[in-house]
């Protein structure tokens, strides 16, 4: 998408330049989802270009450039009013000039092993309520990557891991059927979770859940169902090694 990535460079240049020199570095920085509800909204004319210039970012993001990504999930929640702070914030985008020849490359490593790995912050947002992110490979590199606020408020960083791993399910079965559908004999999907507690819930179901878990939507324990019929595996993995932890929170 070599022309796309330039045509979004040339058409921010001149309005979204910035002097600060960490802005060539990262997409976006550890204070992206804080909002100031004081700072002063856009002119009518900056407000559009904010919403253009968005528009293109989330296009070009889950297609080619994935580490976009998180910050251009978050600049979409602010399309309605937009304000000066949101408007330094899309500034950082800048980095996209800096890193314009940096590739996605896809590698697979084996066709019938899809690797998904889900992980979700809670409360992360100003009006309390949490992000997802996913990410799905088949070995090497994400063929398929989510960043995404949640609808709804949850209780506990338990809760909202259930509620996110619930929710990209949705994209993992999609994926396991398009590839049975191509004649491939597709093993067990191994789905990567950091919250030990959340897993315990996907594993006991809705059945034998507690008292503390009984207000969670049944729709959440879908993914206890995917486990019970063979087509996923559910597996711990640390938070150092949680690909898709860039996909929930700015790192």
């Amino acid at each position: 998408m070599n022309s796309y990535v330039q045509e979004i460079i040339d058409e921010a240049d001149g309005t979204l330049k910035k002097k600060q020199r960490d802005q060539e570095k990262t997409p976006a920085n550890t204070t992206l989802f804080k909002v100031n509800i004081d700072s002063p909204a856009l002119s009518k004319q900056d407000a559009d270009h904010y919403y253009k210039l968005t528009a293109k970012l989330l296009y070009l993001a889950p297609r080619a450039r994935p580490d976009l990504l998180t910050a251009v999930s978050f600049l979409c929640t602010r399309v309605q009013r937009p304000t000066h702070e949101d408007w330094n914030k899309l500034s950082r985008t800048n980095y996209l000039d800096k890193t314009k020849n940096l590739f996605l490359t896809l590698e697979v490593d084996k066709l019938q092993q899809m690797q998904c790995y889900v992980d979700s912050a809670h409360m992360l947002h100003h009006d309390f309520k949490g992000h997802t992110g996913g990410f799905t490979s088949f070995g090497s590199e994400a063929f398929s990557t989510k960043s995404k606020k949640q609808r709804l408020h949850s209780c506990s960083s338990c809760e909202t891991e259930l509620i996110g791993t619930g929710k990209y399910l949705k994209h993992i079965t999609w994926a396991r059927n398009f590839m049975l559908a191509q004649g491939y004999d597709m093993k067990p999907t191994n789905l990567y979770q950091d919250n030990e507690s959340a897993i315990k819930l996907i594993d006991n179901g809705r059945r034998n859940s507690s008292s503390k878990t009984k207000h969670i939507d049944n729709r959440y324990f879908y993914v206890h169902d995917k486990v019970q019929k063979g087509e996923i595996i559910v597996s711990y993995l640390p938070i150092e090694k949680m690909w898709a932890d860039g996909f929930s929170k700015p790192l």
